[in-house]
């Protein structure tokens, strides 16, 4: 079965199968946000995939920063957890059937990967205190220059 939203005070909102399905509109990207979402909302799925991937855990999303797309995306690649995401997937059956991830998938997740690479790059670049102006103007016209190339190369 999958979640069912609780109302309780104490205990956090679980996605609905709406919602869900919402985040299955964008694609690959929504798919392993479903799963990394679905996993990590019961101790007994944790220790589940913890033990699929020799140790590691998934790092999750948020909606307001690039580089936390980036590092789920970075993280779900690696070989190892990569493995593990499809054999948790394949086991947990009907309730991650929808979210299941194909070849062609995890290619895309791999080319989203490397696109917010720069955007990961440019953000340590022009953080902290010694960030100026000018390094902020340079690094948006660099990345002015990659989503350009981007958009020629992921035209398709």
């Amino acid at each position: 079965m999958l979640y069912q939203r609780r109302t309780t005070k104490n205990t956090s909102f679980l996605p609905t199968e709406l919602e869900m399905e919402n985040w299955r509109q964008k694609g690959p990207l929504g798919k392993l946000h479903n799963i990394v979402v679905y996993i990590q909302r019961s101790p007994q799925r944790i220790a589940a995939f913890l033990k699929l991937s020799s140790g590691k855990r998934l790092v999750r999303d948020n909606k307001t920063r690039w580089n936390s797309w980036y590092a789920m995306i970075d993280c779900a690649i690696q070989e190892r957890l990569r493995l593990a995401v499809d054999l948790y997937c394949h086991q947990a059956g009907r309730d991650m059937e929808a979210d299941c991830l194909s070849t062609e998938d995890w290619i895309v997740l791999t080319n989203i990967h490397h696109f917010l690479k720069f955007f990961h790059q440019a953000t340590l670049a022009t953080e902290g205190h010694t960030a100026t102006l000018e390094r902020v103007l340079s690094t948006m016209e660099f990345l002015l220059e990659q989503l350009e190339i981007g958009k020629l190369a992921y035209s398709k």
